[in-house]
C-alpha cells in the first residue's frame, strides 16, 4: 500500500484498487457501503415493478365500477341489459384510458 496525499491506494492483481481515505474503516466494509450503483438498480427495478403492478388492478377496478354502476342503474330503472352494457363499455373505456395514462407516466421513467 502506498500513501498519496492523505489517501491510501492499494495495488491489487488486477490493477490499482479504489482510493479510500484513512478513516480506520476496513476496505471490505468501505466497498460494501460504496456499492450504491447496485442498490440504485435494485431500487429502480422494485419501483418499476411496483408501478407496473398497478396496471392490472386499475383496469379491473375501472371495469368493475362501470359494470356494477350499470347493473344498479338497471335494477333501479327496470331497463335490464342496457345500462349494464353501457356501464361495462364505459368501464372498459376508462380502463384503457387509465392504461394509456400509466403508459405515458412509465415512459418518462
Amino acid at each position: 500500500m502506498f500513501f498519496l496525499v492523505g489517501r491510501e491506494v492499494s495495488i491489487t492483481p488486477t490493477g490499482v484498487g479504489r482510493q479510500r481515505p484513512e478513516t480506520g474503516v476496513s476496505a471490505a466494509h468501505q466497498e460494501q457501503c460504496s456499492s450504491t450503483s447496485m442498490d440504485k438498480d435494485l431500487k429502480k427495478t422494485i419501483k418499476d415493478v411496483g408501478y407496473l403492478s398497478t396496471v392490472g388492478m386499475a383496469m379491473a377496478i375501472s371495469i368493475a365500477i362501470g359494470a356494477i354502476g350499470g347493473y344498479y342503474l338497471d335494477s333501479w330503472l327496470g331497463t335490464k341489459p342496457w345500462f349494464s352494457l353501457i356501464g361495462l363499455g364505459v368501464g372498459i373505456a376508462a380502463a384503457f384510458s387509465n392504461l394509456f395514462t400509466l403508459y405515458k407516466k412509465a415512459k418518462r421513467f
